[in-house]
């Protein structure tokens, strides 16, 4: 486990994507902690059609079997804005991808994830914590299927703040809830 401190975590080849995972031989889901990526990480910028143009990215990318108990999930992105892009995130013992902004932390910019597949979570696929958040979430062209909790989830209430989510062309099947 650890906290993220750099920008880029991307492999230029889908044939041979950067794996985290748990060093066990047979791990269960929730086997180690997940990334964190903080405040202090450079924000993505994403132009108006949604391309990537600078700042942290994650692409061709696999995390499996993090979301140990008491995270929130493999992957928690906390008042930061991130590019994910071909992105599998499975096996979860608690969610895939976590989205959280804290009040008071000014405005968030986009964080997109596109082409990726977020499958057999014992949470959410993709859980935003909408509380208090001033940015916005965009989701295109994944698979979000098999998470015990459900699929997508904008939890933790809608009180203050200013979001914007953006579903666009995904799968979401097969998910509980």
């Amino acid at each position: 486990s650890g906290d993220w401190s750099s920008d880029v975590c991307s492999s230029d080849l889908a044939t041979d994507p950067i794996v985290f995972t748990s060093s066990q031989a047979d791990p269960a889901p929730g086997a180690w902690a997940g990334i964190g990526i903080l405040p202090q990480s450079t924000d993505a910028h994403i132009d108006s059609a949604g391309n990537y143009l600078s700042g942290t990215i994650f692409e061709h990318v696999i995390v499996s079997h993090a979301g140990i108990n008491g995270t929130n999930g493999s992957i928690e992105v906390t008042n930061a804005a991130v590019f994910f892009n071909h992105v599998s995130v499975e096996n979860s013992g608690s969610s895939g991808i976590v989205i959280v902004g804290q009040s008071g932390e000014g405005e968030i910019p986009l964080s997109k994830i596109t082409n990726s597949i977020l499958k057999d979570n014992n949470g959410y696929g993709l859980r935003v914590n909408a509380y208090r958040l001033y940015g916005a979430v965009s989701i295109h062209n994944s698979l979000v299927t098999q998470n015990a909790q459900g699929g997508i989830t904008t939890s933790g209430g809608d009180s203050g703040g200013r979001h914007v989510f953006e579903y666009i062309g995904n799968t979401v099947v097969n998910n509980g809830g």
